[in-house]
């Protein structure tokens, strides 16, 4: 029972952090975290853990899909989130707790997207 807790903080935890960076850097589209980035960034870890590894193995290619796509700098949407992942990774985070932050991560930006693309204040739905 701790465990599902823990799990639904931590999906909380990923939307509320999306929602923070979207606000923070709104009207920026350099380094713009989008639903492709997030959701390649799920697979990195996502791969990192079905194939037993350390999830410290994911930061070059964490860095490497930063610095592609603009997200070195911490002033960026891309750059914040992969931050956060990384201090994540070197806490010591359980796996499973990444995963979940991921999952509301990546939902959050999937909600984000599309209700700017429909023109939907998204706000009431995801964020606090």
């Amino acid at each position: 029972m701790s465990s599902t807790t823990q799990s639904t903080d931590y999906k909380s935890l990923g939307v509320q952090y999306i929602c923070k960076i979207k606000e923070a850097y709104k009207g920026n589209n350099y380094g713009q975290l989008t639903k492709t980035l997030s959701r390649k960034i799920y697979e990195i870890i996502e791969d990192a853990i079905d194939n037993n590894k350390d999830l410290k193995s994911t930061i070059p290619d964490l860095a490497y899909l930063a610095a592609r796509n603009g997200g070195l700098n911490q002033n960026t949407e891309l750059g914040a989130f992969i931050n956060e992942i990384l201090r994540m990774i070197n806490n010591n985070i359980r796996k499973e707790d990444i995963v979940s932050y991921l999952q509301g991560a990546v939902m959050a930006i999937y909600v984000i997207e599309t209700a700017e693309d429909e023109e939907i204040d998204y706000k009431p739905l995801l964020c606090r």
